[in-house]
């Protein structure tokens, strides 16, 4: 019986060990099972944000692709040079630099929201002057103005279309080299005159006929004989009242040039604007001399005080930038 009961015992062990491994991996399987179910779901769920992620920057990418792309090649404008930004600038109003500037020196001057461009061969006249509007994303031409001859300024009309700088830095890629060779001759202009009261100044003379080209000829035919007659008179030997050496001012063949000299050396030539005559006074003669951007529009003023004594004016320091008249109180008479 004992034998019996050792032999029950044992097998019951074993059961009970059997039932228990069984339990273990019946709860392995479980775990496998749910773990491979959680897996799955979070490869869809991975999956589904890869899905929404993909969609998303495809509609990131439609909608404002262009715009960043756009915004790019502004920053990018906006990192050149000085030189180069503002011989871009110059492009959307001047078609003479997308040549390359040849024989052309290009002046910029920025003033608070405003920038002045003058591009000129420091040579004769018919350079425009411009203004325009610069902002963080593009250049809008405002006005212009030209000097079209020694005492006539014009209009010079401007498309006030707004250009993105974007667009200008395309053109700046599309031609590297020719802007880059350009930007050699670009040069912040050193005028003491504001630009932007130079600019209004060369604007009040246009349809101004004060300062329109007469020439002597025309004058006549005007019927203004008396004026024609004050400047011809300028023609002779005079002598100053400080004791120096005598001043013979001669007249062109025309009548439209004076030219001085003290002991056979030139000492001035000008141009004359019959008209000056006219309107500030038969005794009034104005003349001309200077180009460029800051011009005074005239540089020397002769006075008579009657027949056979006249005073001469000159801009301050001979400096075309000056607006003021410098009396040097020396008075010339008629020697002839």
């Amino acid at each position: 019986m004992k034998k019996s009961f050792i032999i029950s015992a044992s097998i019951l062990s074993l059961l009970a060990l059997s039932a228990c491994s069984g339990n273990k991996e019946n709860t392995s399987t479980s775990k496998t099972t749910n773990s491979k179910v959680e897996t799955k779901k979070e490869d869809k769920s991975s999956n589904s944000a890869i899905k929404e992620s993909t969609i998303s920057s495809s509609t990131l990418s439609s909608e404002d692709k262009a715009k960043q792309e756009e915004q790019g090649k502004i920053d990018n404008f906006n990192t050149l040079s000085d030189n180069l930004k503002y011989l871009m600038i110059g492009t959307t109003v001047d078609e003479r630099i997308k040549s390359g500037l040849e024989g052309l020196t290009l002046y910029y001057t920025p003033e608070g929201e405003f920038t002045y461009i003058y591009a000129t061969s420091n040579m004769g006249v018919g350079h425009p002057f411009y203004k325009l509007k610069v902002d963080n994303n593009s250049v809008i031409p405002v006005d212009g103005v030209v000097r079209e001859s020694s005492n006539t300024y014009a209009d010079a009309p401007v498309d006030t279309t707004p250009v993105s700088k974007a667009k200008l830095y395309d053109e700046y890629i599309a031609n590297k080299s020719l802007y880059d060779g350009a930007a050699t001759r670009v040069e912040k202009s050193q005028n003491t005159e504001s630009a932007s009261e130079s600019f209004d100044r060369q604007k009040s003379y246009v349809n101004n006929s004060k300062y329109k080209d007469m020439t002597m000829e025309e004058a006549l035919n005007k019927g203004d004989a008396d004026a024609v007659a004050r400047i011809k008179s300028l023609d002779g030997t005079w002598k100053p009242s400080d004791g120096g050496a005598n001043m013979i001012i001669k007249l062109s063949q025309d009548g439209n040039n004076l030219s001085a000299s003290i002991e056979g050396q030139m000492v001035g030539s000008w141009m004359i604007n019959a008209s000056s005559a006219v309107n500030d006074g038969q005794n009034v003669i104005l003349t001309n001399a200077g180009q460029g951007i800051t011009d005074v529009f005239f540089n020397t003023k002769f006075i008579f005080k009657d027949d056979n004594t006249m005073e001469m004016f000159d801009v301050e320091n001979f400096n075309y930038n000056s607006n003021k008249w410098v009396d040097d109180t020396t008075f010339y008479s008629r020697v002839n």
